[in-house]
């Protein structure tokens, strides 16, 4: 079985044994793109574009060829002659061949993420952002894709646990959010109802407190309503019960979320700095709309 993991630092291995994998630099890029598209038999033409969009189109084939042998040649040999080959190509197209005998934590991690029973399944998977040492311009949306399905499981875990008042559980699921995303303000509502719940007042208050900071002094803004109002709770000492979610609630796509970007074939950004700013600035507004939109999580 060759297990391939793409979160964070790229591995390979095969029956549990590190896989070297060096190659020319787009090889890894390659192979991780023809994973994330494994459903797809996709055109020669539409990877050689995507991953070389600065070459003519000549060299761009030329590369795709080149870095498609040293595929060849990096991946291991089949066990037998009935197993299935890695790859399945033809004049024209390229695919991996989703047959083959294949461990890939993206896949997993998505089915994981599909099922209110493994969240935490999916939130162990996701080991760092995609490919996080890569820069291709198509690595930006998947990347960001995985890494917003990651933190909608989370947030459907903690509510979970919190449901099941396994407070402790949940606390630490809502830290492990923060730690990659320090502003992710429902995260925040929650390590904030967490402690409260749990009994230390204090801690609930000092955590408002040290992000109502934070916040002014890096972006120069003030907290959501939401996380407002619930501070105004803690502090009269008030009930939450109204805030929490039925257990339904969790098994549904969060309301809010920041929109997915589906796989699509995909133009360079060189000379699209009107775009660029534009895909931020849409960004910036869904988070900060989740945020918002958080406080029925609570």
């Amino acid at each position: 079985m060759l297990f391939i993991r793409l979160f964070g630092s790229p591995r390979l291995s095969l029956d549990q044994q590190p896989l070297p994998f060096n190659g020319p630099p787009k090889t890894l890029p390659l192979l991780a793109y023809l994973l994330l598209h494994r459903s797809q038999s996709l055109e020669r033409q539409q990877i050689a574009f995507t991953l070389w969009p600065d070459d003519p189109e000549p060299a761009a084939r030329a590369n795709l060829r080149r870095h498609l042998h040293w595929l060849g040649r990096l991946l291991p040999d089949l066990p037998d002659s009935h197993a299935q080959p890695w790859l399945l190509s033809s004049p024209s197209t390229i695919q991996w061949n989703p047959r083959s005998e294949y461990w890939l934590d993206v896949a997993e991690f998505e089915r994981s993420c599909a099922d209110s029973n493994a969240l935490a399944d999916a939130a162990s998977l996701y080991a760092g952002d995609l490919l996080e040492t890569s820069y291709d311009d198509w690595i930006f949306f998947e990347r960001e894709r995985l890494r917003e399905l990651y933190f909608a499981a989370l947030i459907r875990l903690i509510i979970q646990q919190r449901c099941a008042r396994q407070y402790s559980q949940a606390l630490a699921s809502a830290q492990l959010l923060l730690s990659r995303d320090p502003f992710r303000e429902d995260a925040v509502r929650q390590v904030i109802a967490l402690r409260y719940e749990m009994g230390d007042r204090a801690g609930a208050i000092a955590e408002y407190e040290r992000f109502a900071q934070r916040l002014q002094q890096e972006m120069g803004v003030a907290p959501m309503p939401e996380t407002l109002a619930l501070n105004e709770t803690v502090l009269r000492q008030g009930r939450l019960a109204g805030m929490f979610p039925s257990p339904a609630v969790e098994a549904a796509e969060p309301a809010g979320q920041p929109p997915i970007l589906r796989s699509t074939t995909l133009l360079p950004f060189v000379g699209r700095q009107r775009e660029i700013e534009r895909l931020q600035a849409r960004w910036s507004r869904a988070a900060r709309g989740t945020s918002g939109s958080a406080g029925g999580l609570l």
